[in-house]
């Protein structure tokens, strides 16, 4: 298992690559999610989606 703290992301897999690149595809799919609903975040996921979008 891989995880993210600062947004609370995490991706499983058998090796530590997979896990890896299964987290780092949780949080493109949040990115993605989180910009399309932009005008509606609260604070805490505007900050999670400034983080993303710094980090990615």
């Amino acid at each position: 298992m891989a995880t993210d703290d600062l947004v609370g992301e995490y991706g499983e897999g058998a090796t530590c690559q997979e896990a890896v690149r299964d987290l780092f595809s949780s949080l493109y799919e949040s990115l993605e999610l989180l910009r399309e609903r932009r005008d509606q975040l609260g604070e805490r996921l505007a900050q999670d989606l400034a983080l993303l979008e710094a980090c990615l």
